[in-house]
């Protein structure tokens, strides 16, 4: 630690011999011929010092061109509103001049202005600030934070080298600043610039600190205004970090989300000087591991949908690409650390878990303490920006453990610490952890196997620091499902669930949960120890059933240990089932619950508990034999013998700025949606078209409304439905998907099961069409009721037969919810129609007209469709929809309402705008039920 006597002497000397080294110019006298009648005009006077004169100085707006799905504009990348031009004395420290303010207003790249200075002669520092509307704070040798103001009103303060030297511009440090750049909160980039006379307008780093530290000197002007040769470089105070992120040959890849950890929430506006004595590179350095919080933004988790598939000439299948703004934060590996090699830059120390028995599984944890970059213990240069990326990887090719083939897959975490890209060679590289300002930085990360985070699990051996996570080899393939209710069935012997063991029987599971962004593991050894624990593992739950193919009636989840017929859950196993949790076929209907946390059906209560389940990472489940755990804990394997993976409802919505509340709606409120079409391949009709009922906004209210048989009036806004759930599905029976061969519509899938219910059939006249997802069938089965298409996201969740309102929690949007998907698809996941990434677009055969493009037509439970191939265009579902397909839309993409009271359903409300789906316009109305 350095003491803060020494620092400020050891600095003021360092740029005292700045001083003493820097070459003194000599002027040349100009030659006067005693016989001319010309005599020369006197030239500037660089022999004199502290002197008034005047000089101008040019100024350059610097280059930048970072390309990426985050990208600020390229007018927010180089508007520079206004400069400010100030010299100080490198002799005294004094400021030799006012401020000159330069009015500029544009974003010109490289396009000279001038400033005129009324300074003084002798050595001076010529420094310019950019967009000083931007706000600072100043931050002293102690590492005292001041209060944060306006760099304008900072750098009116700063009348001495040192005062200006401690300003500190705030850079990005909420999920959207860095996402989007600082410019979500601010309207321009902050920059600072030195001047040089050097030609090179590249803005290199090598030599631009000790440029910094280079005093000019500035003659006397003899009566003429004396132009400096050289010119003012800006530079961006924050960068650009591109991570593009490839398989290797025998794996496939899905990240799931990345942290940006130890982002600064300060820079220096004046770059400072690295490996000097006294001298903090960064405003954080000041800090000790109490107040590291104080300068370093708390880490930010960016869900998948901040992921982007990458494509391009040699980039392989299945890549993706992510990026985010950070502020400068320059660190170096320890020399005594010897950091030649990659794996070395994420070694951690290691320390005794508390109550560990040392030499057992998990008795070391990792500190978070980088040895490269701070020995055995904590110092400010462990602050280095890291990401973590999570990534479920899995091995193309099946892996034998003792005799029988397994799927090998693999919740991979990732740690990459930012730098690794200056120096000759590679442990010159490895020692590097610098992220330097105005720079546009790309990391290529190939993900090649998980072999290494198994082989440190089983064999307590950390092969590569920077590479943790879970490996399971699954004997059945995972089922993947999506953030809705879902139902499969398993096999499971009696020996497995512990019915032929004595009480001492371990039943083996994991399951894998995230909340807030905070990922939680229990299993058999680890189980949940409250009710808040117990939530995050009971998403799982079981039910015996007579066959294979036969899904069970849901029994809700009994107070006691799965007794009287209910589900049980997997940490329920190990203390033993009552007999009537015992299958005789071996059957069991495995009940998934949505990605929801909530205790009762009205979510109002804790209105903001749906911001920390919603664009997590997908939640796992193994059920399994026997596993492995690495010494420090951080790496898992698993042998499972089925494997659950579910997605996290996404979402549009803010997760920071709430929507405020509105009449009976209370603030906070939200919608979710799911990710995909299971029903994708049936054919939808409609046969409900009520008069004066359906809502342009509130689809949870027109599917109620079906549901009570609601033809005119209002529908009841509690109480059991008319319909009952054995009408709406077949509760016993897997949803089935035909196989797809429409050549109208260059469109083939393969036939599938979905593991969910089956919805019942369609009950009106058959119409069928060359254009449906099964073209001109005339089978029942193929189609369904359009409004009761997300009932199978659902579920009878008291198990009495009866549809409550509490019940309809998944539902099929009205126009005006799809029109806000379409406006809010960048923040979604999966959004309802990918346009980036959908180059051309096949109309059908027969006609140019995209109506006959129905794969693209989306329903809507107010009877429009939204043609989302046209962004917002939408027409009514008239009986013979289009006219010249007699066919229906093929899509529909189900959501939920968040935040909001469940337990009844609230109808449309009076004096509210309403989409006017003709004119295809967002209205602004937040109405939520």
């Amino acid at each position: 630690m350095i003491h803060t006597a020494s620092m400020k002497t050891s600095f003021a000397n360092h740029i005292r011999n700045l001083f003493l080294r820097a070459a003194v110019p000599v002027a040349l006298a100009a030659a006067v011929s005693a016989c001319s009648d010309y005599i020369e005009a006197p030239g500037p006077d660089f022999t004199v010092s502290d002197e008034p004169t005047n000089v101008t100085v040019s100024l350059s707006i610097p280059s930048m061109t970072p390309v990426s799905r985050a990208d600020l504009s390229n007018a927010q990348l180089k508007q520079v509103n206004s400069v400010w031009v100030r010299t100080y004395s490198s002799i005294t420290g004094e400021a030799t001049c006012d401020w000159v303010k330069v009015q500029t207003g544009h974003s010109d790249e490289h396009i000279s202005h001038t400033a005129d200075l009324k300074t003084k002669s002798g050595y001076n520092f010529i420094v310019a600030v950019a967009n000083v509307e931007n706000p600072g704070v100043t931050v002293d040798e102690n590492g005292n934070i001041s209060e944060e103001k306006p760099l304008s009103t900072l750098l009116e303060a700063a009348d001495t080298w040192q005062k200006f030297l401690a300003i500190s511009a705030c850079t990005p440090n909420t999920t959207e600043q860095l996402f989007n750049g600082i410019s979500q909160q601010y309207p321009t980039i902050p920059m600072s610039g030195i001047y040089t006379s050097a030609s090179d307008m590249n803005h290199p780093d090598g030599g631009w600190e000790s440029a910094c530290y280079t005093p000019i000197f500035i003659p006397v002007d003899k009566g003429n205004p004396y132009k400096l040769p050289g010119m003012i470089h800006l530079r961006r105070l924050i960068s650009q970090i591109n991570f593009n992120i490839m398989p290797g040959d025998d794996v496939t890849i899905s990240p799931q989300s990345f942290t940006v950890v130890n982002a600064p929430d300060y820079s220096w506006l004046y770059e400072r000087q690295s490996g000097v004595e006294g001298v903090n590179p960064n405003p954080g350095d000041a800090c000790t591991e109490d107040t590291k919080d104080n300068f370093y933004t708390t880490s930010e988790q960016f869900a998948s949908n901040y992921i982007y598939p990458l494509t391009g000439n040699n980039v392989p299948e299945g890549s993706y690409t992510f990026n985010y703004w950070q502020g400068e934060n320059k660190h170096m590996a320890l020399p005594a650390a010897n950091c030649d090699t990659y794996n070395k830059r994420e070694l951690e120390n290691k320390r005794t878990a508390e109550g560990a028995v040392p030499g057992t599984s998990s008795s070391l944890q990792n500190t978070g303490v980088y040895v490269s970059l701070s020995g055995d213990t904590w110092t400010p240069n462990n602050m280095a920006s890291y990401v973590i990326l999570r990534c479920d990887v899995t091995l193309k090719n099946p892996v034998s453990v003792d005799g029988r083939d397994y799927t090998r897959e693999g919740n991979g975490i990732y740690v990459i610490h930012l730098g690794y890209c200056e120096g000759d060679n590679a442990a010159e590289k490895s020692a590097d952890f610098n992220c330097r300002r105005n720079i546009n930085y790309t990391y290529n990360i190939t993900v090649k196997d998980i072999n290494n985070i198994y082989v440190e699990a089983v064999a307590d051996t950390e092969t590569q620091p920077g590479a943790e996570g879970l490996v399971s080899d699954v004997e059945n393939k995972t089922i993947m499902l999506d953030c809705h209710y879902g139902s499969f069935n398993v096999y499971l012997t009696d020996e497995e669930l512990g019915f032929t063991h004595d009480t001492d029987y371990t039943f083996g599971y994991i399951v894998q949960a995230f909340f807030g962004g905070t990922e939680y593991t229990f299993d058999e050894n680890n189980p949940p120890a409250n009710d808040n624990e117990r939530a995050l593992v009971r998403w799982i739950e079981l039910r015996p059933t007579t066959g294979e193919n036969v899904l069970a009636d849901y029994k809700p989840l009994a107070p006691k240990t799965g007794s009287d017929g209910s589900t049980f859950t997997l940490d329920m196993v190990q203390n033993g089932l009552s007999d009537d949790c015992r299958s005789a076929s071996g059957w069991y209907t495995v009940f998934v619950n949505e990605y929801v946390y909530e205790a009762d059906a009205d979510e109002s209560t804790g209105a903001d508990n749906w911001t920390k389940y919603v664009n997590q990472n997908n939640r796992r489940a193994y059920i399994r034999v026997r596993h492995g755990l690495s010494a420090d804990g951080e790496s898992a394997y698993a042998q499972s013998k089925y494997g659950v993976s579910q997605r996290s409802i996404q979402t549009y919505y803010s997760l920071d700025n709430y929507t405020p509340a509105e009449g009976a709606i209370p603030a906070k409120t939200a919608i979710g949606v799911e990710h995909i079409n299971e029903l994708r391949g049936l054919n939808m009709r409609r046969s409900y078209s009520p008069t004066g009922v359906l809502d342009a906004n509130n689809g949870r209210y027109n599917v109620w409304a079906w549901l009570n048989g609601t033809n005119s009036g209002t529908a009841p806004q509690s109480g059991s439905a008319s319909k009952s759930w054995s009408t709406v599905v077949q509760t016993n029976t897997l949803q089935s998907i035909p196989a797809m061969t429409n050549t109208n519509q260059y469109y083939t899938q393969a036939a599938s099961v979905q593991n969910m219910p089956a919805l019942a059939q369609f009950g009106g006249t058959l119409n069928p069409s060359p254009q449906d997802p099964v073209a001109s069938s005339n089978t029942r089965s193929d189609y369904i009721e359009a409004i009761n298409a997300c009932m199978s996201r659902n579920r009878d969740l008291n198990g009495n037969g009866t549809i409550e309102p509490e019940e309809l929690r998944w539902y099929v949007p009205a126009l005006g919810k799809y029109l806000r998907m379409i406006l809010g698809r960048n923040s979604l996941q999966t959004p309802l129609m990918d346009y980036a990434n959908t180059p051309r677009i096949y109309v059908g055969t027969g006609s140019g007209d995209n109506g006959y493009a129905t794969r693209l037509l989306v329903y809507a439970s107010n009877n429009y469709a939204l043609w989302a191939m046209e962004g917002l265009s939408s027409s009514a579902w008239t009986g013979n929809f289009p006219l010249y397909t007699q066919g229906g839309p093929w899509e529909v993409r189900c959501i939920r309402n968040l935040g909001s009271n469940l337990s009844t359903v609230t109808p449309r409300r009076k004096g509210v705008c309403s989409i006017q789906p003709q004119r295809s316009q967002e209205s602004g109305d937040h109405e939520l039920l």
